[in-house]
């Protein structure tokens, strides 16, 4: 998967590394948020401690052990996990891309094997016209298919002739 292009080859690659620069200042952005409401709650827990007089017992590290389990590492582990399905999502989808890229160029490669046809046999479409041919001739009513009816040829769909055909 080295070289990623689209339709009118242009590299993908600066595509992929905005959109994971994209996902790294998401994830960078939200932790410093966190930090920044954690340090605010740890002021304001030793801010009460003292004015309270317990800033150097154990309540305020308790208080911020209580609120980083609580409050603080969920939302650090939401913010990573995050990251990482936007990675994970990016990664399927480039190489599910890659994947169609290459199925559609394996599949001009045999339309320019088979020389344009298409890789289909024209005789085939003869063949079938023949079937309906022989069919008509023997009472089916040209429509190629078998009569549900029975042989008086009432028919479902397509009646017209002798076999009203399905």
């Amino acid at each position: 998967m080295d070289n990623w292009y689209d339709y009118q080859n242009n590299d993908i690659n600066a595509f992929i590394k905005a959109y994971r620069e994209s996902l790294q200042a998401q994830r960078d952005s939200s932790i410093k948020q966190l930090n920044q409401a954690r340090k605010n709650y740890f002021g304001s827990i030793m801010g009460g401690a003292n004015r309270r007089g317990m800033m150097y017992s154990n309540f305020p590290q308790r208080d911020k052990i209580i609120y980083d389990t609580s409050a603080y590492n969920p939302a650090y582990i939401k913010a990573n996990t995050t990251y990482q399905t936007g990675l994970d999502t990016l990664r399927n989808n480039a190489i599910s891309l890659w994947n169609k890229i290459k199925a559609y160029q394996e599949a001009i490669s045999d339309l320019n094997v088979a020389g344009g046809t298409g890789g289909i046999d024209d005789t085939e479409d003869e063949d079938e016209e023949e079937e309906r041919k022989k069919s008509a001739e023997d009472g089916n009513g040209g429509a190629g298919y078998s009569s549900l009816s029975g042989a008086n040829g009432a028919g479902y769909v397509g009646g017209g002739g002798g076999g009203g055909g399905w």
